[in-house]
């Protein structure tokens, strides 16, 4: 097999050329204070999702309308939504949820945006390719029975941190999401759709044919296999009607989450948990929380952007030890080195907001291609 240099590759001087105006570019985004910043842009599942979760919530948000119409303005010519800015396809769980949350406030199957949207759901397998997710949402408005939709019991607040499935295994905002919905699925909440918004237009055979189960994948023993099987036993365990431990487990679920509320009212800094938490204490039907609810959609209402959506502006630690720039970029620049601050925190790891991936992961790329290519 044949040796790649970097003088056998015709694109040197290009790919030198590429090197240099991507660090170029990280040289002009930085600030002042040394580090870099961007808006984190999100899918339209984060826009649906809020107006399901106020229909659930029983709450009249005061700019719906911004809502609604930065749903529509997002839904590409074939009929979809997209997960992400100019992506080659659609997406089964962004168009099914964007669906209903157009349904919820109120739009017509016979609109033409729904309509549209409608084709291109039948035309890509329908309701049984949707996510868990997707799922849960369904679920939560009475359109998908509870007992067809993955279970997570309430009790998994007790697993000791030593057990290997225990929220504290998870990551800070997965274990924010995990027990809010699983109060909403040990207690089963629906709120229905008004009786003209209800789906059954997505059932074009009826509901009673609907193929509820989870798509069968992978090998047939593994993680995913064993997932399947857990959920048909705790579904057995709560059809039993006998569950001790339930509302002491549903309670103390409860009082992690108004433990864990932000001070500006949010939970983690992200759409997920915040939504879910909402929901979960209205499910709980502990009106001693209500004061928490009311900081949640405070906070919800005083940072909506004007066109109707929401930023993003946390930040995230990436924990890839020595990715700071000066660490593991060979900057040939002597005046881009002066430049770009060099502090421990740049060495060690840096904070990232998401939407910068497309830039600074390329240039990685590229520039170990060119210290592999030059050995």
């Amino acid at each position: 097999m044949a040796v790649v240099t970097l003088h056998s590759v015709h694109t040197e001087s290009q790919l030198n050329d590429a090197v240099a105006t991507a660090t170029r570019w990280l040289d002009d985004e930085q600030n002042e204070e040394s580090f870099w910043v961007g808006m984190l842009e999100s899918n339209p599942c984060i826009e649906a999702e809020w107006l399901l979760a106020m229909h659930f919530v029983g709450y009249e948000h005061p700019r719906k309308h911004d809502l609604v119409q930065s749903i529509l303005n997002a839904q590409r010519a074939d009929g979809a939504w997209q997960i992400y800015h100019d992506a080659p396809n659609g997406d089964i769980n962004s168009t099914v949820e964007c669906y209903v949350a157009l349904k919820a406030v109120g739009m017509s199957a016979d609109d033409e945006p729904l309509v549209k949207a409608r084709r291109w759901i039948f035309s890509h397998g329908g309701l049984s390719g949707v996510r868990v997710f997707t799922r849960y949402w369904l679920a939560l408005l009475g359109e998908w029975p509870w007992n067809r939709t993955p279970n997570l019991p309430p009790e998994v607040i007790a697993n000791p941190r030593w057990f290997p499935f225990n929220i504290y295994s998870f990551a800070s905002w997965a274990r924010a999401t995990l027990l809010p919905l699983a109060v909403l699925s040990a207690r089963r909440a629906v709120r229905p759709l008004p009786a003209g918004s209800r789906l059954d237009e997505l059932f074009p055979d009826g509901r009673e044919q609907m193929d509820y189960k989870l798509p069968r994948r992978g090998r047939a023993f593994g993680w995913r296999r064993m997932f399947l099987l857990s959920d048909r036993i705790v579904h057995w365990y709560q059809s039993l009607g006998l569950t001790p431990g339930r509302e002491t487990a549903i309670k103390a679920c409860i009082e992690w989450i108004v433990r864990h509320q932000d001070a500006d009212g949010a939970w983690g800094g992200i759409q997920p948990p915040w939504v879910y938490s909402l929901m979960a204490l209205v499910a709980a039907g502990d009106h001693g929380s209500d004061a928490v609810i009311r900081r949640g959609l405070k906070y919800l209402i005083e940072t909506q952007r004007r066109d109707g959506s929401w930023d993003e502006p946390y930040y995230t630690g990436t924990g890839f030890p020595g990715y700071g720039c000066g660490a593991r970029l060979d900057l040939r620049d002597e005046e881009t080195k002066k430049r770009i601050a060099q502090g421990t925190e740049l060495r060690r790891g840096f904070m990232i907001n998401y939407n910068l991936y497309r830039h600074y992961f390329p240039l990685m790329a590229m520039g170990r291609a060119r210290t592999f290519l030059s050995n």
